[in-house]
């Protein structure tokens, strides 16, 4: 489905129909929000066909993404109702095979691939995976983390970073001496308390201590760092799926606010199926290490051609953290 499908809904002729020049289509700004003068600019709203892809982008309230993210604009809708939205409004051309609303079955345990042709598009984001998170045990409280940690500065994470992750230095209980990094379940609802807390030393470890210290029977392939964040006020953005939490604040600080990290180099079943929920194009970005590149051949068998997930290498023994932005903006050049 093309962008242009979704204003054709609205019968904006006012403003006049977008102009198509083959995979491009350029014309005013339909988004109901943009205040325009008394000449709108021609000129000031571009649509591009990226691959399997249409990507958007105004020049003049400078908002941009994918067609859900358009469709969000256009219908004043949140993530979880526009796949809803879409389908009931666009049947089969919102479900089509070459488009980012391709829908899926649940991938099984099982890496094998399996037809998506018929199924069937969640009522909601939240509804699609309230059963499975609902037997996900809270922590019935929410550890006192000190922000100033020198560590964090020298790995280049701000404190609006630090902030926005709710980190911080452990002074007392297990995770004593260690940064805390709160992980929650998705959908999390607003004030929801973490189902685990991770430990990461700051620094090289003392002898005897662990660099990461993982909770006891916490399973980590069952959540994915940072899925509230990366799906807050970002407008339909890819999300970059990286390794682990220190490659998702390194992704944030260099401008890509749409980074969640898997906790490894594997894409187990269940994240699979959360990324796929969300209705977003998927960016799959792992470490340029040996279990970075098995990771990302069994994340490709694993989503089994699905269109709307894409892969991309980065130099051999650098990490996303280690990218500059312009390598980063360079490897992630379709995102807008």
């Amino acid at each position: 489905m093309r962008v242009a499908t979704v204003p054709d809904r609205w019968e904006r002729e006012a403003r006049g129909p977008l102009e198509c020049r083959g995979d491009v289509l350029v014309g005013v700004c339909p988004l109901p929000s943009h205040r325009h003068g008394n000449r709108p600019n021609p000129q000031q709203f571009r649509a591009e066909r990226r691959g399997d892809y249409w990507l958007w982008h105004c020049f003049g309230c400078q908002r941009g993404g994918d067609v859900i993210s358009f469709a969000r604009a256009m219908a004043n809708l949140d993530n979880r109702a526009i796949g809803a939205w879409l389908a009931e409004h666009f049947g089969d051309r919102a479900l089509g095979r070459t488009t980012a609303f391709q829908t899926f079955e649940p991938i099984q345990e099982r890496h094998t691939a399996t037809s998506r042709s018929s199924a069937q598009w969640p009522s909601t984001i939240s509804d699609a995976h309230r059963a499975d998170s609902e037997d996900i045990a809270l922590l019935p409280f929410r550890l006192t983390l000190d922000p100033d940690v020198p560590y964090l500065w020298q790995r280049g994470v701000s404190p609006s970073t630090i902030e926005r992750n709710g980190i911080g230095l452990a002074r007392r209980g297990v995770l004593r001496g260690y940064i805390g990094i709160p992980v929650y379940r998705w959908p999390c609802a607003a004030e929801e308390h973490p189902v685990a807390y991770l430990g990461r030393w700051p620094g090289e470890p003392p002898q005897g201590k662990p660099r990461y210290l993982w909770p006891r029977g916490f399973r980590k392939s069952r959540f994915i760092f940072g899925m509230q964040q990366a799906l807050d006020s970002t407008d339909g953005l890819p999300l970059i799926v990286v390794e682990g939490p220190f490659d998702v604040f390194a992704l944030y600080e260099a401008g890509y606010p749409t980074a969640v990290a898997v906790f490894g180099s594997s894409v187990s079943p269940a994240q699979a199926n959360i990324l796929l929920a969300t209705g977003r194009q998927i960016v799959v970005l792992f470490d340029g290490d040996e279990a970075g590149r098995n990771g990302t051949r069994q994340a490709r068998s694993l989503f089994g051609g699905v269109s709307q997930v894409r892969f991309v290498s980065i130099p051999d023994g650098t990490q996303p953290e280690h990218l500059s932005r312009d390598q980063l903006a360079e490897l992630l050049w379709r995102l807008p």
